[in-house]
């Protein structure tokens, strides 16, 4: 029998007001099969902490930033094979929208080859998994509500 794990993974998308333009960072890493890819900050929640803190300790691990969380986004769903161990993992990661307060680009850790900020469009356009695609597009809609007064 196959054997089934499930783990849950928290991240964001960390945003910043530059000359009345609004940009968003990704982080850039090498998949399995060699090709750089494109995507959000996320990482494992660890033990006694909350999802909240684990997406603000994983955006600060990789992009090398602190930000505070606005609202979350939601939730993405999906299934992989674990290299090491060879089992399905069903894995739920929460995504939060999130305002940069400091740090920069050049202190991501190790997991990470690059940080970019980037317009939002152009952000979309170079993503690299269609269900993060889709959560940054959702915080486009939050971001644009947010600038005509339309936030929470």
């Amino acid at each position: 029998m196959a054997k089934f794990r499930r783990e849950h993974s928290s991240g964001g998308i960390i945003f910043k007001d530059r000359n009345a333009k609004l940009e968003v960072a990704l982080i850039s890493r090498i998949n399995p099969r060699g090709k750089k890819v494109w995507c959000l900050p996320k990482g494992k929640v660890e033990k006694g902490e909350s999802p909240e803190e684990a997406a603000t300790r994983e955006v600060r691990e990789e992009t090398g930033m602190s930000a505070d969380i606005i609202k979350k986004l939601g939730s993405i769903n999906y299934w992989f094979v674990s290299p090491e161990d060879k089992s399905r993992v069903y894995k739920t990661v929460d995504f939060y929208l999130m305002e940069y307060k400091s740090g920069s680009p050049r202190e991501h850790d190790w997991e990470v080859e690059e940080v970019k900020w980037l317009d939002i469009d152009a952000a979309v356009k170079i993503m690299e998994y269609p269900s993060e695609r889709e959560m940054m597009l959702k915080a486009k809609r939050e971001l644009i509500k947010a600038q005509k007064g339309g936030g929470e």
